[in-house]
C-alpha cells in the first residue's frame, strides 16, 4: 500500500527457499550480461542501431502533438531483446510514449 498502511502479507520462506532464491537472483544477474558468441564468433558493441540515434525537442508548439518513429535494428549475431525504461520524473508528464514490446528480435 503506498497510502502509509500496513505492508501486503510477505511470505515467511524457509531457509532452503531462501537459498534457492539468493541462488535464482544470482543465475538471473548473471544471465543479463553473457558474452554473445555465434558460429565461433564473438559479439562486441551495441546490440541494437537506432534510427534516429537521437531526438532533439526544439521549436515545437506547446499543447500541438508530435509523433516519432524510431525504428530499432537488432545487429548482433543472435536473437536479442530490450526493453524501454522509463522516463525522468522531471519530463514523464509532457510526453505519451507508445511501446508495443516486440518480443525477441531476430539478428538483422
Amino acid at each position: 500500500r503506498t497510502d502509509g498502511g500496513e505492508k501486503f502479507w510477505e511470505p515467511k520462506l524457509s531457509k532452503l527457499e531462501q537459498q534457492y532464491m539468493s541462488q535464482a537472483m544470482e543465475r538471473q544477474k548473471n544471465n543479463i550480461t553473457s558474452v554473445q558468441r555465434c558460429w565461433g564468433k564473438e559479439f562486441k558493441g551495441d546490440a541494437f542501431l537506432a534510427k534516429p540515434s537521437t531526438i532533439i525537442f526544439k521549436d515545437f508548439v506547446v499543447g500541438q502533438r508530435y509523433k516519432q518513429v524510431v525504428e530499432v535494428t537488432n545487429v548482433s549475431l543472435t536473437f536479442n531483446q530490450f526493453k524501454l525504461l522509463p522516463l525522468d520524473e522531471a519530463v514523464r508528464d509532457f510526453f505519451e510514449i507508445k511501446f508495443q514490446p516486440p518480443g525477441r528480435m531476430s539478428a538483422g
